[in-house]
């Protein structure tokens, strides 16, 4: 897919627009009380644009994030130590109006796949610990949400360099884990990218 927003970018009057990302997705389900006490997670990735217009711009990202807890008995003894890791793909579409030459307002729209990994290990210094467990699971969602776009021009620097932030409802279908259970990634989620338009 990267290779072929490049081709047409190449190909046609379009701008190639290239960013590193961070932000925060929700976690939610009976299995996250497991990988501790927080209902997010913080994540970082990329984000490949190809600007149709000025208004209009094709997307693909991807975010990788990870949240873990250690587990312990009765006697305040450490039994083992679990995490759970998400990595995202989505594909969408932005579009922003104008306001001046910095600044443009407007929303997103994407699909997404979730893939996710939940571990347990009862000594995760041994590799041959005798308790390991593991599963993975994925499912398809979408993510929507106004968006704001700042533009240093190229009258000021070499080339011009954005700012995005985007905060919005971000939604998956359910993703068994089991014997962990059941999770989902659904509720508010933000975005911060610092990039270059080419």
């Amino acid at each position: 897919m990267i290779v072929l927003l490049l081709s047409l970018a190449s190909a046609g009057d379009l701008h190639l627009e290239l960013a590193p990302e961070v932000g925060i997705v929700p976690t939610r389900g009976r299995s996250q009380n497991r990988f501790g006490n927080a209902n997010s997670m913080p994540v970082f990735g990329g984000r490949v644009g190809l600007a149709l217009t000025d208004a209009l711009t094709v997307q693909l990202a991807s975010h990788h994030g990870r949240r873990g807890a250690t587990w312990y008995g009765t006697d305040n003894e450490t039994i083992g130590a679990a995490a759970f890791y998400a990595t995202d793909v989505s594909l969408g579409l932005e579009a922003l109006v104008p306001v001046n030459i910095f600044f443009a307002v407007g929303g997103e729209a994407s699909g997404t796949g979730q893939f996710a990994l939940a571990r347990f290990d009862d000594d995760s210094d041994d590799p041959d610990s005798a308790i390991q467990k593991s599963a993975t699971g994925f499912a398809p969602g979408f993510r929507v949400a106004p968006a704001l776009k700042i533009t240093v021009p190229d009258s000021a620097l070499p080339i011009p360099l954005q700012f995005r932030f985007s905060a919005g409802y971000q939604w998956s279908a359910p993703i068994e884990l089991e014997p962990f259970g059941t999770t989902n990634l659904r509720g508010m989620s933000l975005r911060l990218s610092v990039g270059v338009q080419l």
